[in-house]
């Protein structure tokens, strides 16, 4: 495992981030009049965070109920040792899985994906238990979100 590193940033930094999290079209001059900075320094400010990686990409939010994705599940993996990571190579390169994680405890793999419709949850999971290497796995279906957030960290 890799380590990064951390990133001092201050409270301009985040306020930046958090301005950028909410809409990043925003342009340079409102984020600067809205945070009351300078117009360069809100653009030095957001050169240096992309440069440091601090921003990785500016991107769109879409509503995934407005185009037909209603089904969302936390799905909960239980994969043969040795091959939890090929099991996990595999399930990354599903368009359906929108995060992947390795977890701690009775479970090795937690997924989180969207589906169009139950039929095709039931479907996903069924190919999941044909393989061998996945030895059991336990799907929880969201039934309403009560906090989702496109910012990953807390700003």
């Amino acid at each position: 495992m890799t380590t990064k590193r951390k990133i001092a940033l201050d409270d301009i930094d985040y306020k930046i981030l958090k301005e950028l999290s909410m809409d990043s079209e925003k342009g340079v001059k409102e984020i600067a009049e809205k945070i009351g900075i300078p117009v360069s320094t809100c653009f030095n400010r957001i050169k240096k965070l992309k440069e440091l990686g601090v921003i990785k990409r500016f991107t769109i939010s879409v509503d995934p109920s407005v185009i037909g994705y209603d089904v969302t599940a936390a799905i909960h993996l239980n994969v043969e040792g040795p091959y939890l990571e090929e099991i996990e190579k595999t399930l990354a390169e599903n368009p359906n899985i929108l995060y992947l994680y390795d977890i701690t405890g009775e479970y090795d793999v937690l997924a989180i994906a969207r589906f169009r419709s139950v039929e095709e949850l039931d479907k996903f999971i069924k190919g999941l238990l044909k393989n061998p290497k996945i030895k059991r796995t336990i799907t929880n279906v969201i039934l309403r979100v009560v906090k989702e957030s496109d910012v990953k960290v807390p700003l």
